[in-house]
């Protein structure tokens, strides 16, 4: 019995020894990728070393350009999607079983869309095809802008539906203006980069401080140019920044495509700047915006109808930790944002919600 009972005692040490090594083998690999915080960056993406034009200044061909060697925090690409992803369709709301990163995905069913009435609603003819929302520096206060075809002009505006500034940028163009961003220094990024028919030959960013309450136009700024890393041209309506860096989302001609992030990881004076592509999403939709929280180290992307929530510990997960989806049915959506513990959502029609993000992780 003394025999059997140490016999036994040795099995289960060796096991635990095991098992014991092994988590700890796994939390290890998990960490080996570098977290990736927006408070690590001692300065803004875009304020840094930048290809600076003036408003007026001619643009170059971007031929010749060769995309510079950049070490990759993601891998270069993922030419397919996890096995099983294209179960996965946004806009058709089917649930992606046990391949996502994370199986604690939750996936409302069809018919049960959020379709809330709006907090408010702009009605102010001269905001009339909203297409980008920023936080502003004022409570409850946001930036937003038209699209393609209007006048280059950005308002703020609260959520009351009350347009409290118009800004003029002078000397440009609404050269298809897609989405906004409101960096780590408070300076506000335009993203000049929609092209519906892929035909642009480079894209831009303008950029410039958040203008006070009294100012009326602005110009100066900085114009920033760049192209994409496989030479080929692409509709972008969504944006955001992490850390320094400015990350792209394509938004693709078919709803059964996926959607291809891109990174500008660095900005050179007197270059064309690259984005580099990063990979492709683990779901498929046509994305209309995006908005990062390194509070809540979330993602969000938006399509015409529906949310995708991602959860970013590591810099894989922006492309395949999806932890949430929620139907939407806001009549063509465009605009999105993260504000605190908010997310803020508005369409072309000026309709605007305000939600808290513990409802959407709940």
């Amino acid at each position: 019995m003394k025999q059997k009972s140490f016999f036994i005692n040795s099995v289960f040490c060796v096991l635990f020894f095991l098992f014991s090594s092994y988590g700890v083998a796994s939390c290890e690999m998990e960490f080996l990728t570098p977290m990736i915080s927006p408070s690590s960056a001692p300065e803004s993406p875009l304020h840094s070393s930048l290809n600076v034009l003036t408003a007026d200044n001619g643009m170059e061909s971007p031929s010749e350009i060769r995309a510079p060697m950049l070490q990759k925090e993601i891998p270069v690409k993922a030419k397919s999607a996890i096995p099983g992803s294209e179960q996965l369709n946004l806009d058709g709301r089917q649930a992606l079983s046990s391949h996502l990163v994370d199986s604690t995905a939750i996936f409302k069913p069809a018919g049960d869309e959020l379709n809330d009435k709006p907090l408010a609603t702009i009605h102010d003819k001269n905001l009339g095809e909203l297409s980008g929302v920023a936080p502003a520096s004022g409570r409850d206060e946001y930036w937003g802008h038209n699209d393609k075809g209007n006048d280059p002009e950005i308002y703020r505006f609260n959520l009351r539906g009350e347009i409290l500034q118009k800004v003029v940028l002078k000397n440009v163009k609404n050269d298809d203006w897609e989405a906004i961003e409101r960096d780590g220094d408070g300076n506000l990024i335009i993203g000049a980069f929609g092209d519906n028919n892929e035909k642009r030959d480079e894209y831009r960013l303008y950029s410039f401080p958040e203008p006070g309450r009294s100012v009326k136009k602005i110009d100066h700024f900085q114009i920033f140019r760049f192209v994409y890393s496989d030479r080929k041209s692409h509709n972008c309506e969504a944006f955001f920044i992490c850390g320094r860096k400015l990350y792209l989302v394509t938004k693709e001609k078919k709803k059964k495509d996926h959607p291809i992030l891109f990174c500008i990881q660095k900005f050179d004076d007197n270059a064309m700047n690259i984005a580099e592509e990063i990979g492709t999403f683990n779901i498929t939709g046509k994305v209309t915006d995006a908005a990062y929280s390194s509070d809540n180290q979330i993602l969000a992307l938006m399509t015409y109808s529906g949310i995708a929530l991602y959860r970013v510990q590591t810099a894989a997960g922006f492309l395949f930790n999806l932890i949430k989806y929620v139907p939407t049915d806001f009549n063509q959506c465009e605009g999105l944002c993260l504000d605190g513990d908010s997310l803020i959502i508005s369409n072309e029609s000026g309709d605007l919600w305000k939600y808290s993000m513990d409802f959407f992780l709940e």
